[in-house]
């Protein structure tokens, strides 16, 4: 894992804190949409932990809890089918993804600090025609019709 402040200085990042940086020497690409990936962790001055995640075009820290992270989630993923980088039936498979990704991170970090699984509050990944993070319900125009 690469530490860094500057690498991206040039992209624009959103919802950025002051923060240490911990990229990962391979990103994470979502599956769903191979123009986003999950970049590394950023650790703000109250040790809150962000995901850090980029598109082609803009880079986004999301945390540091789970309502933040879904409510970040969803506007990255309307970003996205806004843009015309996605489209709405695949909305929902990038959000789930980044709750995947989330819940990954907490479980690691559990581990780590030596907390049972149960310790943490964690969302579950869920599939593309319900809420894709636990508690948040999915914007209707990005509801799959089928």
């Amino acid at each position: 894992m690469k530490t860094s402040a500057t690498q991206f200085e040039r992209v624009v990042t959103h919802f950025r804190v002051p923060g240490r940086e911990m990229l990962f020497d391979q990103p994470e690409c979502c599956p769903s949409y191979g123009g986003l990936s999950f970049d590394g962790l950023a650790i703000d001055e109250n040790d809150g932990v962000h995901l850090i995640v980029r598109t082609t075009s803009a880079r986004a820290y999301l945390g540091p809890d789970l309502p933040v992270v879904a409510r970040r989630a969803h506007i990255l993923a309307v970003a996205l089918v806004d843009a015309g980088s996605i489209d709405t039936e695949r909305a929902g498979s990038v959000i789930a993804w980044l709750g995947e990704c989330w819940t990954a991170a907490a479980n690691e970090i559990a581990q780590a600090a030596g907390l049972a699984a149960g310790d943490v509050d964690m969302p579950t990944p869920v599939g593309d025609d319900v809420a894709p993070i636990a508690g948040m319900e999915l914007p209707a125009r990005l509801r799959s019709t089928n």
